[in-house]
């Protein structure tokens, strides 16, 4: 209905006042004008239907806003009294280069390629970058910067805990008005982006599962499409990368991948791989 779809300010007052929130119209722009000096996020009023909504450059930055909204009531809560003793963490190391972050989050407001020393893992070295940042993006816990190589204009994606050394240089970059890095990784699960792996993945799980993979997604792309006897069916538009397979294999104890055909062979023989290790 267009009340939920494009409430009015008496329908935002009335939802305010039901969860005993401050409601006045007063205390309500003010919020808005919040969000747009905050998040450049605004609403829009729509005469004909006489309520407000976002529109779709606002949507892709709302998943964002409301993730950093919820760590700052939870930040701010952990102030009152000794609440903080009483949350058990599930990951409770500490980010290396987190230190890092604004300074990136300067780096890419301001347009200033920067320059780094990145460790690899694997070869055990250290290899200077120069890139032209685009975007922080977190996953798991772990923070990455992502942006073009100055040298050869890749897209790449860096780990921050992994950045030594490094400096804003007096040099900047233009951004190209196509480009849209936010875009590109609405369709990635982690931090990996491959132009050409887009796919449509069609799985079933049995009805038991259904309400937990309802209520946790393995992508915002999931939809429900059918069920059928025993089993219900999605599907996730998303890019085939290294975090996908992950993100399938934590739940491959119920779910049965059934297109595209050659995705669910590769997965199955990824399983086979694994069964055989063990045996």
């Amino acid at each position: 209905m267009s009340e939920y779809k494009y409430p009015s300010m008496k329908c935002i007052e009335k939802y305010l006042i039901d969860k005993d929130a401050e409601a006045s119209e007063r205390t309500i722009s003010r919020a808005m004008t919040e969000m747009r000096t905050k998040f450049n996020i605004w609403p829009t009023y729509d005469n004909q239907l006489g309520g407000y909504y976002f529109s779709e450059e606002d949507e892709k930055y709302m998943s964002g806003a409301l993730r950093f909204l919820e760590m700052a009531f939870i930040s701010d809560n952990l102030n009152t009294g000794n609440y903080a003793k009483y949350i058990s963490y599930g990951e409770a190391d500490l980010l290396r280069g987190i230190e890092l972050v604004p300074e990136l989050l300067k780096a890419i407001d301001q347009k200033t390629i920067i320059e780094f020393e990145h460790e690899n893992y694997q070869k055990e070295t250290l290899k200077k970058t120069r890139l032209e940042p685009y975007l922080i993006r977190e996953y798991l816990n772990r923070w990455y910067v992502i942006g073009f190589k100055s040298e050869t204009k890749q897209l790449r994606t860096y780990g921050v805990d992994r950045i030594n050394e490094l400096r804003l240089l007096p040099e900047t970059f233009k951004k190209p008005e196509e480009t849209d890095i936010h875009s590109l990784f609405e369709s990635v699960i982690g931090i990996v982006y491959n132009a050409e792996g887009l796919l449509k993945i069609e799985f079933k799980v049995p009805l038991d599962q259904k309400k937990y993979l309802d209520s946790l997604p393995l992508h915002k792309s999931q939809i429900h499409l059918h069920d059928l006897r025993d089993e219900a069916f999605y599907q996730i538009e998303v890019v085939a990368n290294y975090e996908l397979e992950q993100k399938l294999l934590m739940h491959s104890n119920f779910i049965t991948i059934t297109n595209p055909k050659d995705y669910a062979k590769y997965f199955g023989d990824k399983l086979q791989e694994m069964a055989f290790r063990y045996n």
